[in-house]
């Protein structure tokens, strides 16, 4: 049986709880951004569906940001639940964001609990978020935490992500009682004395729940996948759907080879799916070279041979919008650039470039910043003068910390009202056949490979 598991499921999960026991609906964030709506409507979709599920707190993370805080104050206005971020200031005012709580404390039968979110610096670098402030988190944390002391308030939770912990790890949250961990990947509980710490909220299906009693906590994994769909939210959601469906249902083409998107694959090696998207930026923009961040691919799935690709693919695939630039650079650069996509391949970052027009030879073994071992344009070495780099906004904008000359980049814009996976789409509508295929553009081979050749 194949199980469903969307928002529509959530609401009936946790309508369910709500039947069976008090129960409350803690949201780690994470969710305005990116998907196939919010390039429309900056995330007002998804504010509608969490008001139906009745959200009790909202902690803003990372994703959140990636419109800007003025999207970012609207949607506080339009939300029916409390929004909270506690450890970053608004530089335009330094306060903090309008409409956003610096803490939330919510009545439960065990007393209020105090909520509180913690961000990491990382947020300007991944987001570009030129007006935020990130303060210090335990600072801030501890002192909300002795402002809500002295309102009575004894129990606190903090919420964070894992960029955070690597800077102050678990051990120094023993002022919260509980510590939950907004992550993709991992489902974990620990216990460190007084402190739950508890990983999760990805996109496995599954919800962390929490049972609280006033002399003992612990959590564990339930799967909301299958649970009967709550009706207001299933009818807010397929409102929204049929607003798109008209456009991103439309068929671009049948694929003749497998291709795939996998988070693993898509930013550690060469891809046929990410030479395709680049291919398409340096046809749009007529540009002898093209490069695609890894991390704007956001669909973490296979393709099978003979599948209908749609518009509604790409816009999954590319959930962030953002548009095309051009860039004048000489060799040196374009290594320059290469280098800092190959400087964090072992953490699998999202700088990891997909490429069109020429080709890298490298070795991971290397120190970072000497690992390009070759740059060739089919097959031959580059020559000693400017070419032509479309690059995204993001990388022009200095987002993953690459830096790039200003001064070069284009005046104009042929292709600024188009986005990213507009772009994509209506290039593989034109391409007679959906071929996609490893053509040895990121190439890793070691120096003494490369010395034999």
């Amino acid at each position: 049986m194949n199980e469903t598991r969307s928002l529509a499921n959530l609401g009936g999960f946790i309508q369910n709880k709500r039947a069976q026991s008090p129960s409350f609906f803690i949201h780690g964030g994470d969710s305005l951004f990116p998907n196939a709506l919010s390039v429309y409507d900056s995330g007002a979709h998804m504010i509608d569906v969490l008001n139906t599920i009745q959200t009790d707190v909202f902690l803003v993370n990372q994703r959140e940001m990636a419109k800007g805080l003025d999207q970012l104050t609207l949607r506080t206005n339009e939300a029916e639940f409390p929004l909270v971020l506690s450890n970053v200031f608004d530089q335009r005012t330094s306060a903090n964001i309008d409409g956003i709580l610096p803490y939330y404390t919510l009545p439960t039968p065990i007393g209020d609990v105090g909520f509180l979110m913690l961000m990491s610096e990382t947020v300007n670098s991944t987001y570009l978020t030129e007006d935020v402030l990130i303060l210090n988190p335990i600072e801030r944390a501890e002192a909300f935490i002795s402002e809500m002391r002295s309102q009575g308030i004894s129990h606190f939770v903090v919420v964070t992500e894992p960029d955070l912990l690597k800077l102050y790890p678990a051990e120094l949250f023993t002022f919260a009682d509980i510590l939950f961990v907004a992550s993709e990947i991992r489902e974990e509980v620990h216990q460190h004395d007084d402190l739950l710490e508890v990983w999760g909220g990805g996109s496995s299906g599954n919800v962390a729940v929490v049972e609280w009693l006033p002399d003992s906590k612990r959590a564990h994994f339930e799967s909301y996948a299958g649970a009967e769909i709550m009706p207001e939210t299933e009818q807010m959601i397929q409102r929204y759907v049929s607003h798109l469906g008209v456009v991103l249902e439309q068929p671009l083409g049948i694929l003749v080879a497998p291709m795939d998107s996998m988070r693993n694959n898509i930013r550690t090696q060469e891809s046929a799916l990410g030479n395709l998207f680049a291919d398409a930026l340096r046809s749009a923009t007529k540009t002898d070279f093209a490069v695609l961040n890894s991390g704007a691919i956001r669909g973490n799935r296979q393709y099978r041979q003979g599948e209908q690709i749609s518009r509604k693919d790409i816009q999954n695939e590319l959930p962030f919008g953002g548009v095309v630039h051009k860039v004048k650079v000489f060799p040196i650069e374009l290594k320059a650039i290469m280098e800092h996509s190959l400087s964090d391949v072992a953490n699998k970052a999202g700088r990891f470039l997909q490429v069109s027009g020429f080709e890298v030879g490298y070795d991971l073994s290397r120190p970072v910043g000497k690992r390009v071992l070759t740059l060739t344009s089919g097959g031959r070495p580059l020559v000693n003068r400017e070419y032509w780099l479309a690059i995204p906004d993001y990388i022009k904008n200095g987002g993953d910390d690459y830096v790039i000359d200003a001064s070069k980049v284009a005046r104009e814009m042929s292709n600024q009202d188009r986005f990213v996976w507009n772009i994509v789409a209506d290039y593989l509508a034109l391409v007679e056949v959906l071929a996609p295929r490893l053509e040895g553009r990121l190439r890793e081979q070691t120096v003494k490979t490369e010395m034999a050749q």
